[in-house]
């Protein structure tokens, strides 16, 4: 929990007040964008996971024949 207050105080000295909030909300979108990839990521393997167990498994093929 220091680490973020020092963190945040740094970023308080170097921003600004002014410019903290609006660097705080590109931060917020960025990170809902981010989880939404995940979560579309996710979904995907999750998907094709499903197909891949849904399909027949072929026979494996010998290589000598009798």
């Amino acid at each position: 929990m220091p680490d973020m207050l020092f963190i945040l105080l740094l970023a308080l000295v170097v921003l600004g007040p002014g410019k903290l909030p609006e660097v705080a909300r590109q931060l917020g979108k960025y990170k809902a964008k981010l989880t939404d990839l995940q979560r579309e990521l996710t979904d995907t393997i999750a998907l094709s996971e499903v197909r891949n167990a849904a399909k027949p498994s072929q026979p494996e093929t010998t290589a000598a024949k009798e």
